[in-house]
């Protein structure tokens, strides 16, 4: 699992500013890439090099595969799709059963100009910031 907080951060920003329908088709595109991550994943741990177009070919049709899949898992009844988890998780020796808890905490507050200068621009001058800003006032 590759963690930037960062980025995290900033993904959540952008996702919770959009509308839902965006919110679908961002998820669609992450997922999408998620595919994507894996065949390249696979071709590198079976030393193949494969150029931008094999590995479109191969996340779609992985995607297609999965599709399939889910198709026929909606089909099961619950001690069906329960057998195949079992299944599943025998075959991963206990993997797919692993739970992973993420925790993401947002805390927002108001700061002085000053403060989220300084947090984001560290080592700025403001009063020489506030300087040159009321110049360009008096000049307009």
């Amino acid at each position: 699992m590759n963690i930037n907080s960062g980025n995290i951060k900033w993904l959540i920003e952008i996702f919770t500013e959009l509308n839902e329908e965006r919110q679908h088709k961002l998820m669609q595109e992450a997922i999408r890439l998620q595919f994507e991550q894996g065949q390249e994943n696979m071709a590198i741990k079976r030393g193949e090099k494969i150029d931008a177009n094999e590995l479109a070919s191969r996340t779609i049709e992985r995607i297609s595969k999965a599709s399939e899949l889910i198709e026929l898992l909606d089909k099961m009844n619950k001690e069906q799709q329960a057998a195949i988890g079992i299944f599943i998780n025998e075959l991963t020796k206990g993997e797919f059963a692993k739970d992973e808890e993420i925790q993401i905490q947002i805390n927002s507050r108001s700061m002085t100009i000053e403060e989220y200068l300084n947090k984001y621009i560290p080592g700025v001058n403001v009063d020489k910031a506030k300087f040159i800003l009321n110049d360009v006032k008096e000049k307009a």
